[in-house]
């Protein structure tokens, strides 16, 4: 979904797959700021539905994949999983608009390069393209077997959460 407005940050879908990592202030400040997110939830009409989750997930150009939430920043904006890899990975893609946005972040956290680096890519090496942990705790379940053990839960939506 491609989406800009004042409160939001990186809605893009990048078009070009990238091998150039940039690990600098903007990348930091991203990584910061959704690692100390306030609230997950949904982006939906310009506002964050809390508590509530899309009913999938998708893929970056480069095959990266995204958590099912939305996050709200302490800076107040709105933005996607994918917000760290979109300024490490595709940063000739970022509208320059957003990156104003990043610049003006105030420092939280203690992270290191070494902690971004370890964590780019996080969710599809934690959880794989198509596997992930369910609530219940099996490891390794297919797509399919989620949704059948979800759907004996009475849970017809995503409920990952990766951050």
């Amino acid at each position: 979904m491609k989406f800009q407005s004042k409160n939001t940050l990186l809605y893009i879908e990048p078009e070009n797959e990238s091998t150039k990592l940039t690990i600098d202030e903007i990348t930091m400040k991203m990584f910061n700021a959704i690692m100390n997110h306030t609230k997950v939830g949904i982006l939906l009409n310009g506002k964050l539905i809390e508590n509530d989750n899309w009913r999938g997930f998708h893929f970056c150009v480069c095959d990266e994949m995204s958590s099912c939430n939305d996050y709200l920043l302490p800076s107040g904006h709105i933005t996607n999983s994918l917000c760290v890899h979109y300024v490490a990975f595709h940063r000739d893609e970022v509208p320059k608009e957003d990156l104003i946005k990043i610049k003006k972040f105030i420092d939280i956290g203690n992270f290191t390069q070494k902690d971004v680096k370890d964590n780019l890519n996080g969710v599809t090496k934690k959880f794989g393209m198509q596997k992930w942990e369910t609530k219940t705790g099996a490891v390794g379940s297919t797509e399919e077997e989620e949704y059948d053990e979800r759907k004996n839960r009475g849970v017809e939506n995503c409920d990952c959460n990766f951050f």
